[in-house]
């Protein structure tokens, strides 16, 4: 064996006696275990026995409560054998799901298209991040568990309870409909924190706020007709289209052409952006009011249509330099990054959200994103300093455990 590695034993061995010393009443065993050995009281051989037994069972207790309150969670996918590393993208394929069982006996399972990853893991619990689509969770309560589920730009504290979650980039929409127990939900658009309880649904847009918070429906309840916006999150995709599409008829049997604000008030996006050119999207561009431009450009990239939507968030550049540019620069190096791969492009853009609105709802998610362009870039010092950025605004962020990585590196 190699010195040092002998030597390294040695300090662990020396380490685990310490600590093992803090659990058990050693001394207590060890003295009956003497006591019955002295030549004077002679016992038989049946009591020599059991008191070297209860020694050894109280230290394979002790050590079994060390290794427990010591060892961090463990999960795997599906109903493979092995554990599945932090940090990897999980996906869940169109039409199944796939389960994360975790070692505690917590089960998260993604939905039809959702994608998520565990960044981090320890003996209290996980941090788990949502990119996109619905997670449904059953974490198992325990003292002291600690688990945290990202959520777009928002953050959802656990300790034991059963809930869906979910987050749509395309419509920025936040939903929580919880089965049991209580969360704790931060993010954009929330005056601090926001406890929800068994029985209740949260929908959240950054943009708008809370949209409804709302008991959940009786299962014999009959099914009310609702906006896209109130849909209780069990209602399908085609059951919304539907929705839309009706709503969409209303609106244009009106006389006059519908205005793209009201069209998008509803999520119809793409007819939404049929509007605004057909009132000439440039003109909109050049006038309308910073309100209006920002919700012209977040029609244009929710349509798909990216082109149109830089040309929006520039405009909101070049005619609003103020605290609503930095929103503006975030979604063009959205674009870049999401679109283009054009990651110089789109570190130059999140460093400009960031320094533009440092303390903006947008900012955390910024910062993450500069981190993973500077990686992508392979530019070792522009990742350190996104890291060491990072880690001084947002410690328990999200992307803390890739920025620690980063700086753990020589």
């Amino acid at each position: 064996m190699e010195p040092h590695l002998k030597a390294l034993g040695e300090r662990v061995a020396a380490a685990q006696d310490q600590r093992l010393h803090a659990y058990l009443d050693l001394g207590r065993a060890r003295a009956r275990l003497l006591d019955a050995v002295r030549p004077s009281r002679r016992p038989p051989l049946r009591t020599l026995l059991v008191a070297a037994l209860a020694l050894s069972l109280v230290l394979a207790a002790g050590t079994a409560a060390f290794t427990l309150r010591e060892r961090p969670l463990a999960f795997r996918l599906g109903n493979g054998d092995g554990s599945d590393g932090t940090s990897q993208w999980i996906a869940a394929p169109e039409g199944a799901a796939v389960p994360i069982h975790f070692s505690d006996g917590t089960q998260l399972t993604l939905l039809d298209n959702a994608r998520a990853r565990v960044v981090d893991l320890d003996s209290r619990g996980a941090t788990v991040v949502v990119e996109r689509g619905e997670l449904r969770a059953s974490v198992v309560p325990r003292k002291n568990a600690r688990w945290r589920v990202f959520v777009g730009p928002f953050a959802v504290r656990v300790t034991g309870t059963e809930f869906d979650v979910g987050w749509q980039p395309e419509t920025e929409r936040f939903s929580l409909n919880l089965r049991a127990g209580s969360v704790v939900v931060t993010g954009p658009g929330l005056d601090g924190e926001r406890a929800v309880h068994a029985g209740e649904t949260l929908r959240l847009s950054p943009r708008a706020g809370p949209l409804a918070t709302d008991p959940e429906p009786a299962a014999t309840a009959p099914e009310p007709a609702e906006s896209p916006a109130s849909a209780s999150p069990q209602v399908s995709a085609d059951a919304l289209g539907a929705q839309k599409t009706r709503r969409a008829r209303e609106l244009h049997k009106r006389p006059a052409q519908p205005d793209f604000r009201e069209l998008a008030s509803h999520q119809l996006y793409q007819e939404a952006l049929a509007a605004a050119e057909a009132a000439g999207f440039e003109l909109l561009c050049r006038s309308a009011a910073l309100e209006d431009l920002l919700l012209l450009a977040d029609t244009a990239r929710l349509a798909g249509t990216a082109e149109e939507a830089r040309q929006a968030y520039r405009s909101v550049r070049e005619r609003f330099p103020g605290r609503d540019a930095g929103k503006a620069a975030f979604f063009l190096g959205r674009l870049a990054f999401d679109r283009d791969a054009d990651y110089a492009q789109a570190a130059r853009y999140f460093a400009l959200s960031i320094e533009e609105q440092p303390q903006g709802p947008l900012a955390r998610e910024a910062a993450g994103r500069l981190l993973e362009t500077q990686l992508l870039l392979a530019d070792s010092a522009g990742a350190r300093h996104a890291a060491r950025q990072y880690l001084d605004r947002y410690p328990g962020g999200p992307h803390a455990k890739v920025a620690k990585r980063v700086l753990a590196q020589p």
